[in-house]
């Protein structure tokens, strides 16, 4: 036997190839060089079987699974890069067995995966027509891909791992059956003021007539058949904060009788209450047929179906500016819920969680009043106090974005603001919540506010420190990051910066232009109302990855 010198790695992966095969092992400094026996170095560099496109494994079927890996695996000469994150790919080929909706998705693999879809005859990018490709799917960070099969195309389907992850594999190739409301004349009936319920888009078609929802070409809807109870304002939507139901939803409320001759009421695409999904508001009158229709965003070669909740409720009377609920006197206390609660245009650029309700209040008397929410249910806050100007313009003058319990509540998420009030002066409060950050938080339910007695106002002396309240997630496909941010002093004006760009005046909270793919950092201070600047300013990092459609 002879040696043979393989790459140098890292200390724990030398550490783990000490069992193949006899070796022996010369370790530098920063890292170590493996010097092993031939047979050794053969098992540890070894690719996967169907690591090049020419040996791809057979998927058969419908549905047509297989399991593997791609430790090892490596790019053949002109192999594209597998939606723009990976190319250490292993290959599979499936034939569709009759034309319509398939999907191939890599749920119950141990990686973050990333998936392409092609025909042609070798993995050069010039022979390959390109199908459809996807990093981060329904399940987690594994890959999915729709698409338009026509029977009897051989697609060939590579797996690669996002910014060449390794790990083992489970693939699904099957055609998809449309859903028994496909069709606008075969709608589902649904009734009452209020109701919940869970549908999908997956193998649903689009009718020749039908609108594009949302101004979206969509191509995946489902029908919905409503008749309004009573004369009142509703609210459609399909938000979820079940993330394994979460879906780019197209939604739209049409009357008429037929898809042709339908008539749009309302329609929304991305809500800022929903992260993707979509979220109207219409006013039915009473004994009216409705049809509302459930669509798919599309995406580069089919619209991205899957599961969705679908939710009706009344839309709360305080849900508008000009419509506000009345507090009086020097302390009050009110109840509510801002279950079916909408943003508003033109409301203040602070409420963007999407589920503002809004409050009156005119002060008795001159001094320092605190509002808090004290008493709501466990939802993430955003509590605002304005001045209303001649033009009916409000002026921000207190806020709080509360994630944590406050100090004067006994337990629960909270938020607290307090301002120097003048007798007279008319104040509007809002209330507002984020789209939970994770999956057992919630975003709507019952709200309380309460008014606490004034006292006389009291200097702030202390320098602030400032917290980010709400961050991107590390990972996103969206060219804006927003971040939500707070300080322990109030007022106080903030001053943010990206990368390595010089501070400025900001609010929260605010949208930052991620212009370039790669890695970004946020950072934050606050300035309390003597001029005192946080020395230690807030940061949030954020990778920016390519997105599709």
């Amino acid at each position: 036997m002879f040696e043979r010198q393989a790459p140098t790695i890292q200390r724990e992966t030398c550490m783990s190839h000490l069992g193949l095969g006899t070796a022996r092992v010369w370790c530098a400094t920063a890292a170590l060089t493996v010097f092993m026996t031939m047979a050794g170095a053969a098992s540890a560099l070894a690719a996967p079987a169907n690591d090049n496109f020419a040996n791809a494994a057979i998927l058969v079927g419908s549905p047509a699974t297989a399991t593997g890996s791609n430790v090892g695996a490596t790019a053949e000469a002109g192999e594209p890069d597998h939606d723009s994150s990976g190319t250490n790919s292993v290959w599979y080929s499936w034939i569709a067995p009759s034309s319509g909706h398939a999907k191939v998705d890599l749920c119950g693999s141990d990686f973050d995966t990333v998936l392409g879809i092609y025909t042609g005859t070798s993995p050069a990018q010039a022979d390959l027509t390109f199908v459809g490709s996807d990093d981060d799917g329904q399940c987690d960070d594994t890959s999915e891909v729709s698409f338009e099969a026509v029977a009897g195309t051989k697609y060939m389907i590579a797996v690669a791992g996002f910014s060449e992850r390794e790990g083992s594999i489970q693939i699904t190739a099957r055609m998809v059956q449309a859903p028994a409301n496909d069709n606008f004349a075969a709608a589902l009936t649904v009734s009452g003021s209020s109701f919940d319920l869970e549908g999908t888009t997956e193998g649903a078609t689009k009718e020749g007539g039908e609108a594009n929802h949302a101004e979206d070409a969509g191509g995946a809807s489902v029908w919905y058949r409503w008749q309004a109870p009573a004369t009142a304002r509703y609210t459609l939507e399909t938000c979820d904060t079940d993330y394994d139901i979460y879906q780019d939803t197209l939604l739209a409320v049409y009357t008429g009788g037929a898809v042709q001759s339908a008539q749009v009421v309302a329609f929304d695409e991305d809500a800022p209450a929903c992260e993707g999904e979509s979220q109207l508001r219409f006013s039915a009158v009473q004994g009216q047929t409705y049809h509302f229709a459930v669509d798919s965003h599309a995406g580069e070669a089919a619209p991205y179906t899957g599961p969705f909740g679908l939710h009706l409720r009344p839309t709360p009377v305080n849900d508008d500016f000009a419509s506000p609920s009345v507090l009086s006197g020097s302390s009050a206390t009110v109840h509510g819920t801002n279950v079916g609660a909408t943003p508003q245009t033109g409301e203040p650029e602070d409420l963007w969680g999407g589920r503002s309700l809004w409050y009156s209040w005119t002060a008795p008397a001159s001094g320092t009043t605190t509002v808090n929410t004290c008493g709501s249910d466990a939802f993430w806050a955003l509590l605002g106090v304005y001045t209303v100007d001649a033009g009916g313009t409000p002026g921000l003058i207190a806020f709080d974005d509360s994630e944590s319990p406050d100090s004067t509540c006994a337990a629960g998420p909270s938020a607290s603001a307090s301002f120097n009030a003048v007798k007279g002066t008319t104040y509007r409060i809002a209330l507002d919540a984020l789209f939970p950050q994770e999956g057992t938080q919630i975003q709507t339910g019952d709200v309380t506010i309460n008014l606490v007695g004034q006292a006389a106002a009291v200097a702030d002396r202390t320098a602030p420190n400032t917290t980010i309240t709400a961050a991107p997630k590390a990972k996103t496909k969206k060219k804006t990051a927003r971040v939500s941010f707070r300080s322990t002093e109030s007022p106080a004006r903030f001053q943010c910066a990206l990368d390595a760009k010089a501070f400025a005046t900001c609010s929260s909270p605010s949208a930052f232009a991620l212009k370039k793919p790669g890695k970004h950092t946020i950072r934050v201070r606050a300035i309390d109302a003597a001029g005192n600047v946080d020395a230690t300013p807030a940061s949030a990092s954020v990778k920016l990855v390519k997105k599709k459609g």
